[in-house]
């Protein structure tokens, strides 16, 4: 999945970025009107590196994921990728993200469907995203397996059920870049810890 934050962006930026070193934030300022949200930041992601972002609501935290993806460009500053000044609405680098973002946008139609989301089949990529957002068990009780149809907005499924098919829809994407703003929060502890687990052990190479 590229959120429907991604597909509704009219594209600006025509720079082609590879990411092949850092994302590098340097004096990264950003403000809503006269609301100063984020102040000085500065930091560095090297490629492969996994990294949480912590913060109290309202600290800024998705303010600052937006940032990464491009989709908001910031007041003073700038945004780094390979020392190439990061451009608002890139297409180029919407193609290297996965992003899951909080609010969960789930079409009434089938999990398999939800999974691929317009993307061509592959089995070898469907089996991981099934066993990395730990919702095999959920799909193996119901007579339908994949093919069970979620109903509008995913009215058929738990909090958790939504939360493990968005992730499971992101990590089919198989994007270099997988931003996840807070995956597990209506997950329980045993998910949880699965899933996180998982995204360690086994995506090594991408950048989290």
């Amino acid at each position: 999945l590229i959120s429907n934050e991604f597909e509704s962006k009219s594209y600006e930026g025509i720079t082609k970025y590879k990411f092949e070193r850092t994302i590098e934030f340097k004096n990264v300022n950003f403000s809503f009107g006269k609301v100063k949200i984020l102040s000085e930041i500065n930091f560095k992601i090297n490629k492969g590196d996994i990294v949480g972002i912590f913060g109290e609501s309202g600290s800024g935290k998705t303010t600052l994921v937006d940032l990464i993806c491009g989709l908001l460009k910031p007041v003073k500053g700038e945004i780094l990728v390979d020392s190439i000044k990061l451009e608002k609405n890139s297409k180029s680098w919407f193609k290297k993200i996965a992003y899951l973002s909080q609010d969960i946008v789930l079409k009434n139609d089938s999990i398999l469907n939800n999974i691929l989301n317009n993307n061509e089949f592959d089995k070898e990529k469907l089996n991981d995203s099934l066993s990395s957002s730990n919702l095999n068990e959920f799909i193996n009780v119901k007579k339908e397996g994949i093919g069970f149809i979620i109903g509008p907005s995913g009215k058929k499924l738990s909090g958790g059920q939504k939360q493990r098919l968005a992730l499971a829809r992101t990590i089919y994407k198989n994007s270099e870049i997988l931003i996840l703003d807070e995956p597990t929060s209506s997950l329980d502890s045993i998910n949880e810890k699965k899933i996180i687990d998982d995204l360690i052990t086994k995506k090594s190479g991408k950048t989290i």
